[in-house]
């Protein structure tokens, strides 16, 4: 049961952010766990694991959805080893989520914030892909340009000794009226030193 989290996220998704640390969140590789559309939408439950992370898991159907929180219906890209994958966002939900990220790199571009190009870049074998496609989506020159990589999330808010390998980071997308914006929270998931790497979620841009 989501104990009220898909009331608060679908209210205000940056503020839930805000008040844990993560949310879990990620596909198997069958891409069954979270059953999608042709859009790549589904429905969602969240639910806390403990004081600090959330996970996201598949809504409850049957008889257990007569008794559950109203689901949070969202867009999900995937991430597939070794492969990138992207879907577009427009108005077929208003959230956004996408594997946890502790390696990748999540890309979001587009001529405006009403019809965005998401991708979910998994290059761990051959991690100079991740700066080669850097590359090419600043060459697009799109109004709406955001990539968030290693090099970012990696880069400051650690003190000495701590694993920077060991970030985890949430990207979640929120469609306000101007259209699509996101944001991320870092944790450290450090052996005997986990911790919120940020006083808050933050936007992307």
């Amino acid at each position: 049961m989501s104990g009220g989290l898909n009331g608060q996220f679908k209210a205000n998704p940056v503020q839930v952010l805000d008040q844990c640390w993560d949310i879990n969140s990620s596909q198997n590789l069958l891409g069954t766990r979270y059953v999608l559309d042709q859009h790549s939408v589904g429905y969602f439950d969240l639910r806390r694991l403990n004081a600090n992370t959330i996970s996201l898991e598949p809504a409850p159907t049957g008889f257990s959805a007569l008794v559950s929180e109203s689901p949070v219906k969202a867009y999900y890209l995937c991430s597939t080893p070794n492969q990138r994958r992207n879907i577009i966002l427009t108005n077929h939900a208003d959230y956004f989520f996408t594997d946890t990220i502790t390696g990748c790199q999540f890309a979001a571009y587009g001529i405006n914030r009403h019809a965005v190009n998401v991708e979910h870049l998994n290059a761990l074998n051959n991690s100079l892909q991740y700066a080669r496609r850097a590359i090419e989506l600043r060459g697009i020159g799109a109004p709406l340009n955001v990539i968030y990589g290693a090099t970012e999330y990696r880069g400051t808010g650690f003190r000495t000794g701590e694993n920077v390998g060991n970030t985890v980071v949430t990207v979640v997308g929120w469609r306000r009226p101007d259209g699509w914006h996101f944001y991320a929270r870092r944790r450290l998931n450090d052996h005997g030193n986990n911790r919120a790497l940020d006083n808050a979620s933050f936007e992307l841009t």
